[in-house]
């Protein structure tokens, strides 16, 4: 019953909008049940109001919205209004992102078996951040986020950067570093794939690829909002956010020439920012 009046509701969106979504705010709201229909709903209006976002917004905090369906959603609604996009795409990777630090939190520590190669490849299939960096290897198709951050880079930077913290926060939780070491906690964790480091034959992961563009893009088209946005940020201690800051300077340098030095001389961590295959590329 619930999959033929999804079908009569969505010819509806034409001609009774608002009678449709108090329709779904009296009768699916309530019940998680009828999210899958719900969900298809929401993806085939014609025009989104707050009421049709914070269904939405429900739907993404209490079920599990499978990747295809909300990246349909994603391309479909960013075309149009770009912020609640970009809004309900954070409110999903933190949900992504509770169930694998869970994960991560959960995950027992294992005893040396005394074979030396057994160990070592549980070690790497086990890693406490595994579950978390996983989050950006996932197969799901980001590419209408990527298409976000290119057209809107700083919409993009507004609504992300925030998590982006929140995963760095995590991992520095989950596997704290040498006190000790040189450089700046996480050091060749999300690596990104610049083009001129190598690639080591790699692809870059789509979530980093969509990070890596709306910075290159601020950078490009608002010099003067991105130095402000570089300002308030630039101080965060994680050696991804570190290189990410350095390698959007180094594309423009007749603009960001004397903040570059300011950087690179304000830390000294900052001699050491690159990736697996050179640990000083980026600086270089």
């Amino acid at each position: 019953t619930a999959h033929l009046a999804a079908v009569i509701l969505t010819r509806a969106w034409t001609y009774a909008p608002d009678h449709v979504t108090r329709l779904l705010e009296s009768e699916w709201k309530p019940r998680n049940d009828f999210d899958t229909q719900l969900w298809f709903l929401l993806q085939e209006s014609s025009g989104w109001t707050a009421e049709l976002f914070d269904l939405a917004a429900l739907v993404l905090k209490r079920t599990p919205v499978h990747g295809y369906h909300f990246h349909h959603m994603l391309s479909t609604l960013g075309a149009e209004q770009p912020d609640l996009a970009l809004n309900l795409t954070v409110i999903k990777l933190d949900r992504d992102l509770a169930e694998a630090t869970d994960a991560a939190l959960a995950q027992a520590p294992r005893q040396d078996s005394g074979n030396p190669r057994e160990d070592v490849a549980w070690r790497l299939l086990h890693a406490p951040d595994r579950p978390i960096t996983q989050l950006f290897e996932s197969d799901e198709s980001w590419e209408s986020l990527e298409a976000l951050a290119r057209a809107h880079p700083k919409l993009f930077l507004d609504a992300l950067w925030p998590w982006f913290e929140r995963v760095f926060a995590v991992l520095k939780q989950i596997k704290p570093g040498d006190p000790d070491a040189l450089g700046y906690p996480l050091n060749l964790l999300l690596d990104y794939r610049f083009d001129y480091e190598e690639r080591l034959g790699l692809p870059e992961t789509p979530i980093l690829g969509a990070l890596r563009v709306a910075v290159e893009e601020a950078a490009a088209q608002s010099p003067d909002w991105f130095e402000t946005w570089l300002d308030a940020h630039e101080s965060e201690e994680a050696a991804p956010a570190q290189r990410l800051f350095a390698h959007a300077m180094a594309a423009q340098p007749k603009r960001f020439a004397a903040h570059a030095a300011r950087f690179m001389l304000g830390d000294r961590r900052r001699w050491l920012l690159g990736s697996i295959h050179d640990d000083t590329g980026t600086t270089t």
